[in-house]
């Protein structure tokens, strides 16, 4: 993901538009096109994600993974990332993450 976010173009206007939507389109982004963009690829990765829990879980219920977004928001912000947006690595959040998934099974 990392990779993504430094190589890619889109993904790197993705950062520049959550770091300051207004400098973003004055250096000539869409910056309503990126933002529709992602939200649509957001919203596929939930769908994905979960057509997965549900196979997984053998049953599809609305309250499978109700506990996992306030994990994946402390991972987040422990990590380094900024709600304003713009700020943060995927390292640091992965790097949290695991950290925590440690020291809560041992």
């Amino acid at each position: 993901m990392e990779f993504l976010l430094r190589k890619v173009v889109f993904f790197r206007y993705n950062y520049y538009v959550g770091n300051n939507e207004e400098a973003a389109r004055m250096s000539g982004i869409n910056v309503d096109l990126v933002k529709v963009t992602g939200y649509v690829i957001v919203a596929v990765l939930a769908g994905f994600s979960g057509i997965l829990m549900a196979a997984r879980m053998g049953t599809a219920s609305v309250t499978i993974g109700s506990m996992t977004n306030l994990n994946v928001l402390a991972a987040c912000v422990l990590g380094g990332a900024s709600f304003s947006g713009g700020q943060g690595t995927v390292l640091g959040a992965v790097l949290e993450h695991s950290c925590s998934n440690c020291s809560l099974t041992h």
